[in-house]
């Protein structure tokens, strides 16, 4: 009998390192969007929570078409970008510069007032955002130079810049994309409301797959001249790519990244809804058109 026990606590060791083995290979196999199965002991799964930071100000330049001039940050807000202050809950805007500076100031101090959100009711799966929202207005001065962009005079101090003509709004967006939190900039036209242009500085999604909404140029590149709202609603859709579609509201989807780029149609649908800027469209064109 004692023989036997001895026997079969030696097979039990032997066996219990390939239980041990085969378990943890089940345990490390992840998905990746685009439905690949991966080892967690690969660099893919070491990047998943990495978050990737640009610059939120020179995203700000680059999203209205001023990333390539030569010229300080600063500078370039001053000359070009006139902010306006939304407040999301009364639903009123102003451009009042005691207002814009107070604001600006809880921003340093980290004290701006915050709303609470149901993040299962709401596009962008936010479960919060701050209660005031600053906004720009871009273009539309007698200094902008439509012409080259990095060779044109001085006026003020600031290089001439080109831009697109008419008038700029650029709003934030912001929401939970497949794996990470993603923070960027809308660049509506004032005036028709289509899209000019879309910029993140913020990610933390699959390397080479989702990450891609940051440096894919030529998907970002869809976006431009399409539009949003539809009958007073927000229809942007973006689809599996090489899918025919005609209209003005679609886009393809990054290949691979289904999740991250239904995330991206979500939260500029959001934004642009009844819960987010709708309120403010009508109230910015009559004041600066």
């Amino acid at each position: 009998m004692v023989l036997q026990i001895k026997y079969q606590s030696l097979l039990s060791l032997m066996v219990l390192p390939g239980v041990i083995f085969l378990g943890g290979c089940f345990d490390a196999e992840k998905h990746t969007e685009s439905g690949l199965k991966v080892s967690a002991d690969t660099s893919l799964q070491g990047h998943h929570n990495k978050i990737i930071r640009h610059d939120a100000q020179r995203t700000l330049l680059d999203v209205a078409g001023l990333g390539a001039v030569q010229e300080s940050t600063s500078n370039l807000l001053k000359a070009y970008f006139h902010p306006v202050l939304l407040n999301m809950e009364n639903q009123t805007i102003t451009d009042e510069p005691g207002a814009i500076a107070r604001y600006r100031e809880s921003v340093k101090n980290h004290t701006l007032t915050r709303q609470a959100l149901d993040a299962d009711k709401n596009l962008a799966r936010l479960s919060s955002r701050d209660q005031w929202v600053l906004v720009y207005i871009v273009g539309g001065h007698d200094s902008v130079n439509h012409g080259s962009g990095t060779n044109g005079s001085k006026q003020n101090g600031v290089q001439e810049a080109s831009l697109t003509p008419g008038k700029q709004l650029i709003v934030p967006i912001e929401g939970k994309g497949y794996l990470s939190m993603l923070k960027g900039y809308l660049s509506l036209d004032l005036k028709t409301l289509s899209i000019q242009r879309i910029r993140f500085y913020e990610q933390g999604e699959t390397p080479a797959l989702g990450g891609k909404i940051m440096t894919n140029a030529q998907w970002l590149a869809q976006f431009q001249g399409k539009r949003i709202l539809e009958d007073g609603q927000a229809n942007f859709r973006v689809v599996m790519p090489h899918q025919n579609h005609q209209d003005h509201f679609t886009i393809d989807g990054l290949s691979g990244a289904t999740n991250t780029s239904h995330s991206v149609e979500n939260l500029i649908n959001y934004w642009m809804g009844p819960d987010g800027y709708y309120f403010a469209l009508t109230l910015l064109q009559q004041r600066y058109l």
